[in-house]
């Protein structure tokens, strides 16, 4: 086992696949389709052991717990010493079938997956030698995809013209590749805590993803033939949908649509009659014989392979796992009652691994013989025995993630319209046994979103991070974009989860153009799949509705006490003219500081200050939001608004003080939300120049979507109007208004 490592090499992994045609399918076959399914549910259900009762579960984990120590020695030797190599990946997804008129191929290629051992400083390398410390690294070399419209199709190829062709789009993929490696690090003495048992490291380089019209009206096209496939698919075989139009074929369909309705009300509805109680409960006994049987390796004829089938056709998956899960209990009492009754006898040292019943082996050749193996594996039971306290704030697990790049182009027609995308995101798990606590941290550098669609050949970056440090004084300014922290159990805190969001201040700029493109690239053409996604999501919605009031229910009645931080740091948004104009004015909207926290404390401070006495305070959990220095200006140059300080308020800074309790009792004659607050000061400041320069920014706004919808329209010519009024008018209005709110 330790001589030398077992290699595993595999080349050319080519696999294509194509949909299956609607009209292809009789009732049969769907039928066929459907019972495979469940055949393959309940083939899962037996390896992941879903077939075993609760207690049938323990005992074999308590078995298991027994020679743990050994396997996993022996798991470990076979993981270290194996190396594995696949080469040349290539699935291909040809279809023409959804929209014969713009068929297309989706494809991803791997050039390499590797698993290697390496020394501590990752470099590839085998030792003979028992090592205390495992270092394994998976690399995924050059993964790449590619979308081809109206492709050469290989479904037809003979094997030698399939294997070129998969192999030549490899070799001559141009696209731009995904490369990342996993590094695992695990100690095989559990005893040592000067380290974490295992830390991951997972590390993907750059994502970059490319979307055109016609690529996505493939996809379109796709999920809808999808979706009708699937409802074919479940819908019973004896409701034969109609081939034609509703147009040319209406009665067709009005009794399709009667029969649907019959067959739901009817499924609604349905009642067991005695009848068909005592046919099922025979069909029960029969099945639970004959999986019985099947458990015990004994061979069923062919009668009653007929039986099991007619049955196992039938009865739903749910029937049919209860009915395996009691044959399995059955026969394991039946195994139990014959070992009781057979006389014991001792078994070699491999009987138990292997069956066999060998003579008596003397303890002292058995010492040696399990030594000896102990030495090739490289296990010492002294190193298996984890420890029963661990230093405070030891971290066991530990995994990493990092993503240097990801971002994804929208394209028309080889034109870029928009890029967006993220850097330097990371996240990292933690998991301290003697708290119990699980632990996620997440971050990101940077957001970007660049604008390619309103100023031609210009891209405009509509998302940044606002550097200043003249905005607010006692900003604590810190790298990240975003901090996420969530943890379940922290420690040092009376919580049972705790959750906090830091973010940076953000500039967002408002582009009218690119959404009303956006807008028209993901909706134009395609309203039949935005609405059957609509369909969906309100049908998941109310399928769902039920199960979430449930847990949110179990959710107050559990209490668990949650702790919130969020530190949301002045999102500012802007909202120019017109983008193409930096010296246009604009209007700047400052969302201001927003902090939540929450006062975990709250009731035992109330409970002591009333001295006993639980007032009504002491049902509620305390939460407090605090927002600061909310404004709102035009600034006369759009692109360089920051670099003078605004003078032209028309909203001045105010602050917000809000105080939000939630009731956490049940079953009480209190209110379920008790929300109190206050604004020190709100001012509202008009002047000639503000209005002047708010309606030119209404009118920008308007007039870049005023083709999008009629309401947009609206919104131009009540701006338009707005700008045409003299400016004496404006300057009245302001005075008007300054005079009525002073």
């Amino acid at each position: 086992l330790r001589s030398r490592s077992a290699s595993i090499r595999i080349n050319d992994v080519f696999i294509l696949a194509e949909p299956t045609v609607l009209s292809d399918l009789s009732p049969e076959e769907v039928e066929e389709k459907l019972f495979n399914t469940k055949l393959r549910q309940l083939a899962l259900a037996a390896i992941m052991g879903h077939d075993q009762s609760a207690d049938d579960s323990t005992q074999a984990a308590d078995s298991q717990q027994t020679d743990a120590g050994y396997f996993e020695g022996l798991a470990m030797v076979v993981l270290d010493n194996l190396q594995i190599s696949i080469e040349n990946i290539h699935f291909r997804y040809e279809d023409d079938k959804s929209n014969p008129a713009t068929p297309f191929a989706v494809g991803f290629m791997v050039e390499s997956i590797q698993i290697q051992s390496t020394d501590q400083d990752w470099v590839p390398y085998f030792d003979p030698n028992a090592r205390e410390t495992m270092y394994k690294v998976l690399a995924l070399n050059s993964f790449s995809a590619y979308f081809d419209i109206s492709p050469v199709f290989c479904n037809s190829f003979d094997s030698d013209k399939f294997y070129s062709f998969m192999r030549n789009k490899i070799e001559n993929n141009a696209n731009d590749k995904i490369s990342g490696y996993i590094r695992a690090s695990i100690l095989k003495n559990k005893a040592d805590t000067s380290r974490p048992q295992a830390i991951l490291q997972l590390l993907i380089e750059k994502i970059e993803l490319s979307l055109d019209s016609e690529q996505y009206g493939c996809i379109s096209d796709w999920t809808r033939y999808m979706s009708s496939l699937n409802e074919k698919i479940s819908r019973a075989s004896s409701v034969a949908r109609p081939s034609l139009g509703v147009s040319v074929s209406t009665m067709d369909w009005w009794a399709y649509s009667l029969q649907r309705v019959k067959l739901q009300l009817e499924a609604k509805n349905k009642r067991w009659s005695w009848k068909y109680i005592k046919q099922r409960a025979e069909s029960r006994d029969t099945y639970i014989a004959l999986y019985k049987k099947k458990v015990k390796d004994t061979p069923l004829d062919s009668q009653e392979e007929i039986q099991m089938t007619m049955i196992e056709r039938e009865y739903e998956y749910d029937d049919l796992l209860l009915w395996r899960k009691l044959a399995n209990t059955a026969a394991k009492l039946e195994l139990e009652k014959m070992k009781q009754l057979q006389p014991t006898q001792s078994k070699g040292l491999f009987g138990y691994f292997w069956g066999g019943n060998k003579t008596q082996i003397t303890p002292q050749v058995q010492e040696t013989a399990l030594a000896d193996l102990y030495n090739i594996i490289g296990f010492d039971a002294s190193k298996t025995k984890e420890v029963e306290m661990y230093p405070p704030g030891y971290v066991k697990t530990l995994v990493s993630f990092q993503l240097n790049y990801a971002g994804i182009c929208i394209c028309e027609k080889g034109k870029e319209i928009v890029i967006a995308g993220i850097e330097e995101c990371g996240m990292t798990f933690r998991y301290l046994p003697n708290e119990d606590c699980s632990k996620v941290d997440f971050k990101l550098s940077s957001c970007l979103i660049k604008d390619y669609w309103s100023i031609p050949d210009t891209p405009t970056s509509l998302v940044t991070i606002d550097d200043s440090k003249n905005w607010e004084q006692d900003e604590q300014h810190f790298s990240e974009m975003v901090k996420i922290s969530i943890s379940s159990n922290p420690p040092g805190i009376e919580a049972k989860y705790s959750a906090s969001v830091n973010t940076q201040p953000i500039i967002v700029t408002y582009s009218p153009a690119l959404f009303k493109k956006l807008d028209d690239f993901f909706l134009h053409g395609s309203k039949q799949i935005v609405e059957t996604i609509k369909m969906a999501g309100d049908y998941g919605l109310e399928s769902l509705k039920d199960n979430v009031a449930a847990k949110l229910r179990y959710a107050l009645e559990d209490k668990p006490p949650i702790a919130i931080e969020l530190d949301v740091r002045s999102m500012i948004f802007v909202a120019p003219a017109d983008l193409s104009d930096p010296t246009c004015p604009a209007l700047i909207l400052n969302t201001g500081h927003m902090k939540i926290t929450s006062d975990l404390a709250a009731r035992e401070k109330l409970a002591q200050t009333e001295r006993g006495i639980i007032t009504d305070d002491y049902f509620y959990d305390s939460y407090s939001l605090k927002v600061s220095s909310i404004a709102a200006f035009c600034s006369h140059n759009y692109l360089h608004w920051r670099d003078e300080p605004p003078t032209d308020y028309f909203l001045p800074t105010f602050d917000i003080d809000i105080s939000l309790k939630l009731r956490q009792v049940p079953f009480t004659s209190l209110p379920n939300i008790v929300l109190s607050g206050e604004i020190p000061r709100l001012s509202l400041c008009i002047s000639p120049e503000s209005i002047q320069d708010l309606q030119t920014v209404m009118k920008g706004i308007g007039a870049s979507t005023s083709t999008s919808t009629s309401a947009s329209a609206s919104t131009s010519t009540t701006a338009a109007t707005l700008t045409s009024a003299p400016p004496h008018t404006a300057g009245a209005m302001a005075s008007l208004l300054t005079s009525s709110l002073d």
